[in-house]
């Protein structure tokens, strides 16, 4: 799974989760809303989109774990059907 911070023209900025594996590419609001979810897309397309468009428009986030991640928790990470707090913007410094 990997994270992307999406700056939008408002000076907001919007996380993007991608997982080749599962095929789906979700895209949360600044308050952790959802946005938009694309599912069942193949492996080769997720990593097309991920190298075509985030890689040229957006911040690729650590996958080491939370600590230069926003602090948010999909439904799938927390197993209770729940969000753990809202998308909080990383610090640009380590993003």
């Amino acid at each position: 799974m990997s994270r992307w911070l999406w700056p939008q023209p408002d000076k907001k900025n919007w996380l993007v989760v991608t997982d080749v594996k599962k095929g789906i590419i979700r895209v949360y609001n600044e308050k952790g809303d959802l946005l938009t979810e694309k599912k069942d897309l193949s492996e080769v397309v997720v990593r097309l989109i991920e190298k075509n468009f985030f890689d040229t428009v957006g911040i690729k986030l650590s996958e080491l774990g939370d600590p230069l991640n926003p602090v948010f928790r999909t439904e799938e990470e927390t197993g209770k059907g729940e969000k753990k707090g809202g998308f909080v913007e990383p610090d640009p410094m380590f993003a």
